[in-house]
């Protein structure tokens, strides 16, 4: 699965239909170069929950913050599909190299998918 980083305030203030446009051209090239294509999703976000369902995206991965979209509803996954992997919040250190690492929680989303690491 090929990532990408759906987050921040120039995304937040990106009109939902030219963001919607970016996204599906680049799950188009990543789908088309032979990966799945999912997103990471985190606050502030413009999308609502059924605005994301119908992205051409796969895989939806929960940042360790509570997702707000533009109308201010807090929303738990994307419409009926769910999450496959969520961000914990950064629980270790590695004093040797002074980085926090958060733990990644990995399930099946509501439809059976999990995050694809290695495909043939």
């Amino acid at each position: 699965t090929v990532w990408l980083d759906v987050e921040g305030k120039k995304t937040f203030a990106t009109p939902v239909p030219d963001l919607t446009r970016m996204i599906n051209d680049w799950a188009a090239k990543i789908a088309g170069a032979g990966y799945v294509a999912g997103l990471y999703i985190a606050p502030p976000q413009p999308f609502t929950g059924p605005e994301l369902a119908k992205l051409a995206v796969t895989r939806y991965w929960n940042s360790a913050g509570r997702v707000q979209d533009r109308n201010g509803k807090i929303w738990d996954e994307p419409e009926g599909i769910g999450f496959c992997m969520r961000q914990g919040y950064p629980q270790g250190f590695f004093r040797d190299t002074g980085v926090f690492v958060d733990p990644d929680m990995v399930w099946a989303d509501r439809r059976g998918r999990v995050p694809t690491w290695v495909r043939a």
